[in-house]
């Protein structure tokens, strides 16, 4: 994911910046909030801030700031501070696009690092179902997405190819699946 992420990375960027800015300092803060209340954003998400090394937290800041987008803009009338530039309409748009798209990956990730892990036959299917969402958007309209997806399959190859025998035979060892799912998702 953080490699497709990489090909709208500016986009993201400047969001991250808006959103490291705003929760800063406390007063910051307050003043978002208070601005978000004048707006009457009814939006009860809490912005998060951007992890380096995490591809989810970057998932969870878009989501939590794109019912904050109309506040962004306001801000920046209020304050001198923010001198950086805002996220314009086409990062907001990609950034709803991302969040709508990454939503299987966030839902896969949870339950990998969850405290109820899945068994090795789950996690063929779980894989087999991130495989072919990234092909559907191999078919999208817009092209990040469709660069996106080109670089995704292209590193999720790489790792696919050298365990995909070994995630069939768990899932074929499941006597509930035999070898149902490895005939429909290796088609």
């Amino acid at each position: 994911m953080k490699d497709g992420l990489d090909v709208i990375g500016k986009g993201i960027d400047r969001i991250c910046e808006c959103i490291a800015f705003w929760v800063a300092t406390p007063k910051r803060f307050e003043m978002f909030g208070d601005s978000a209340q004048f707006l009457k954003i009814s939006s009860t998400k809490k912005i998060h801030l951007d992890c380096k090394i995490r591809w989810n937290s970057t998932n969870l800041i878009l989501q939590s700031a794109l019912p904050y987008k109309a506040n962004f803009d306001r801000l920046k009338c209020v304050n001198a501070k923010f001198n950086f530039s805002l996220p314009n309409a086409h990062d907001w748009q990609f950034a709803a696009l991302v969040c709508e798209k990454s939503k299987i990956f966030y839902d896969i990730t949870l339950l990998f690092s969850g405290r109820d892990f899945p068994t090795a036959n789950l996690v063929f299917r779980l894989i087999c179902e991130i495989k072919l969402s990234l092909q559907s958007w191999l078919n999208s309209n817009v092209d990040i997405i469709r660069d996106m997806a080109f670089k995704m399959i292209e590193k999720f190859d790489k790792y696919w190819s050298e365990m995909n025998e070994l995630l069939a035979i768990a899932s074929i060892l499941d006597p509930r699946n035999k070898m149902d799912y490895v005939n429909f998702y290796f088609n």
